[in-house]
């Protein structure tokens, strides 16, 4: 295992601990609303919001480099997509 996902398991065992363990008692619901808001708040910004534009890149990408498979249905699907 890489150092990262050490680390990350440990902060995770950590988080167990402190809301499942006997030391759960401690934590209080303002301190455990904190530590769901930020699991939201990193969520949306590393994966959410990089998905995004993934698809896109999927679609132009080819056009960009001119090596389109079928040429005919990415024109249609840029005009579908143009409204």
């Amino acid at each position: 295992m890489t150092t990262t996902r050490l680390t990350i398991c440990a902060a995770v065992m950590t988080v167990v601990l402190l809301l499942f363990g006997s030391v759960g008692a401690s934590v209080t619901e303002r301190t455990h609303n904190s530590f769901f808001t930020i699991h939201g708040v990193i969520q949306v910004f590393l994966f959410i919001i990089p998905g995004i534009p993934a698809p896109r890149g999927n679609l132009f990408l080819p056009i960009l480099k001119g090596k389109l498979f079928l040429p005919e249905i990415y024109h249609l699907i840029l005009i579908v997509s143009s409204g």
